[in-house]
């Protein structure tokens, strides 16, 4: 018998653009719909009594417990039973998951719930579009008011005095590279000179990327706004500087004029010091804590420089695994995040040991 004509015409139905997400994976913008929407179209499709979801497998993958963050990762295998008349389908679907806690225990418990819930959400893909299915298609055909992909997103970055440092096609990596580059400054009139210029591309990126937001809610403006003003008020408190403005009046500013990014566009010579490089190489390794270690240059520290690394204070250890790893990764401010870690501030620190 399978499916009724009512349910048939549910599954064949688009996925609304409104229950579409967007998240940041591995420098990647991906669309994704919430485990609870999944549950909810389970229910209202197929029916609350009518279907059934069973963990078929789930196991660690890895492990880490360090002084500084517990870590771990789960892979899971969801099976999904609808009864559909007289018959029962069964779908499948692999997922992973990886968890942070103060705790390995609550490490464990995270990673084991996304692990569960991405392997679900692939499972009940295979039915159809309200289960996301419409999403694996790049022009998201079967997405019911999703904006046309006609014109391309694009940020460019300047620094604090106006020089155009970084251009990326792909939100993501602008709120990455952004959120990094916020968290790493230490003088309260290059901050706001910082957020002055780029200001007015953070809030052009939620009237033309609403979907864009992390896990709890929150879009990816808003975060950088709340980082701007907590890193504001970290420096205030350490010095003098100007009056906080309150939201309504912060205005985005014109940019330069062209002779003065003349005259200012020649970055400084950046530091070398060989000593403070053996320092940090006999350090033990910020992801694993094993010896040896090489010195790594935290490339997204300083604005890029055409044929020359970052300066020396900016550098980290890596046992050469590790190293390896996240040269190959690509999107380094990505790599970090995964990692939850901050390599600018670990910089910062191995470099006031040596002062």
């Amino acid at each position: 018998m399978g499916f009724s004509e009512q349910q048939t015409k549910a599954l064949s139905a688009k996925l609304h653009s409104k229950h579409v997400k967007q998240r940041t994976k591995n420098g990647v913008t991906l669309s994704y719909i919430e485990g609870w929407h999944g549950i909810a179209e389970a229910n209202r499709i197929f029916g609350f009594d009518a279907w059934d979801r069973e963990t078929v497998d789930s196991r660690c993958v890895w492990e880490n417990a360090h002084a500084r963050s517990n870590a771990c990762a789960y892979t899971s295998r969801v099976r999904i039973s609808v009864r559909a008349g007289d018959e029962v389908i069964r779908r499948e679907g692999s997922g992973f998951g990886k968890g942070f806690g103060s705790t390995l225990g609550d490490a464990h418990e995270l990673a084991i719930k996304e692990a569960e819930t991405d392997a679900m959400k692939r499972a009940l893909s295979t039915f159809g579009n309200p289960f996301g299915l419409a999403l694996y298609d790049r022009e998201q055909k079967g997405v019911r008011g999703a904006k046309a992909n006609g014109s391309k997103w694009q940020g460019t970055i300047v620094d604090e005095i106006g020089v155009t440092t970084d251009t990326f096609d792909q939100p993501s990596r602008f709120y990455t590279h952004m959120k990094m580059r916020l968290e790493a400054f230490a003088k309260l009139a290059s901050l706001e000179a910082f957020w002055s210029a780029n200001q007015g591309l953070v809030i052009q990126l939620k009237d033309q990327q609403p979907n864009l937001l992390d896990d709890s809610g929150r879009h990816y403006s808003d975060i950088l706004a709340e980082i701007y003003d907590k890193k504001w008020r970290a420096l205030q408190s350490n010095g003098r500087g100007s009056k906080h403005p309150t939201q309504a009046e912060i205005q985005v500013e014109k940019p330069p004029t062209a002779k003065f990014l003349k005259a200012n566009s020649r970055p400084p010579a950046p530091i070398r010091d060989k000593s403070h490089l053996k320092h940090v190489a006999s350090q033990s390794c910020l992801i694993c804590g094993r010896n040896p270690s090489q010195a790594h240059h935290v490339k997204i520290a300083e604005p890029r420089a055409m044929g020359r690394k970052v300066g020396d204070q900016w550098t980290v250890p890596l046992c050469g695994y590790h190293h390896r790893e996240l040269h190959d990764a690509g999107n380094e401010g990505a790599w970090w995040e995964r990692n939850n870690l901050d390599p600018i501030g670990e910089a910062r620190k191995l470099w006031q040991q040596g002062a």
